[in-house]
């Protein structure tokens, strides 16, 4: 494992996509999973918390976040930018996954859209 920090500026609206891969990564693993990669997700999260907390338009957005575009600038270890690559490129798989399960061509093209952003946001990052 690296120790490098990478600082990399995300928008308000990108890093709660990144919160909210993680934050469903943590569920799952949490549930018979390992508890190790519960504990990294939560971790990285925190560190979204932490740049939103100490952001001067905190609370401009919805959920007292920065507004959606505004930027945070969030730090990472080199290793733990993988580790959300990696989220998010599961992510992917699964909004594909279930794609082909879709009810409705309505429901196939919304998986299929959220498999497109989390993949554009995935080109985001360092």
């Amino acid at each position: 494992m690296t120790d490098e920090m990478i600082t990399h500026p995300l928008t308000v609206d990108d890093w709660q996509t990144v919160d909210a891969v993680l934050d469903n990564l943590g569920a799952v693993e949490r549930v018979g999973g390992d508890e190790a990669v519960a504990a990294q997700a939560d971790r990285l999260r925190e560190v979204g918390w932490a740049a939103n907390h100490v952001h001067p338009h905190r609370g401009a957005g919805f959920g007292g976040w920065p507004a959606e575009d505004d930027v945070l600038p969030i730090s990472l270890s080199r290793d733990d930018w993988a580790f959300a690559r990696d989220a998010i490129d599961d992510a992917i798989v699964v909004a594909r996954a279930l794609s082909d399960d879709a009810r409705s061509p309505e429901q196939r093209e919304e998986w299929l859209k959220d498999a497109r952003e989390l993949a554009e946001l995935l080109a985001r990052l360092p």
